[in-house]
């Protein structure tokens, strides 16, 4: 094993969120697990940041998983988790949708993105009935996951009527 030296600490963990994906920045971080490649950051409850560190080989084998785990899992006898989300591929994706509808001066934030399209097909066109699923589904995300991250919601303060 070739060590590469840096060291992975939780405020690097949050640091790198708070770049890559704002949203996600003040959900709690503990250490998982350390791998012969790889380090498991749990992040809030149901998700986890796979960092390579370990040898040189560990970021290739992350962009592998990150290619066949989404193709493989839905065949497999047992859950798998899968990549939600690389900054590197949505970032390159939104900039291309961008540029190829002539949209420009706008924050090129792919959280904002994603949140904007699950939000949309969350609601049906009936007045907002939620359709969760179609929205999950569109993401390649869970329904929790999707209702969590990618679904904005609506403020309602009480009914001043009813006093």
């Amino acid at each position: 094993m070739t060590h590469t030296g840096i060291e992975i600490t939780a405020e690097l963990v949050r640091d790198l969120l708070r770049e890559q994906h704002p949203d996600l920045a003040d959900y709690p971080v503990r250490l998982g697990a350390r791998g012969w490649d790889n380090q498991l950051w749990r992040l809030g409850d149901d998700l986890a940041v796979r960092l390579p560190w370990a040898t040189e080989s560990a970021d290739a084998l992350l962009r592998k998983e990150h290619t066949w785990l989404p193709v493989l899992a839905p065949h497999l006898p047992l859950p798998v988790p899968v990549p939600l989300r690389d900054p590197r591929n949505a970032r390159k994706q939104l900039q291309r949708a961008l540029d190829r509808i002539g949209v420009t001066g706008i924050p090129q934030n792919p959280h904002a993105a994603r949140k904007t399209v699950g939000t949309h097909l969350a609601e049906d066109a009936d007045g907002g009935q939620s359709d969760i699923g179609v929205a999950a589904a569109q993401l390649g995300n869970t329904e929790a996951v999707t209702r969590r991250h990618y679904v904005q919601r609506t403020h309602q303060g009480p009914d001043a009527r009813n006093r």
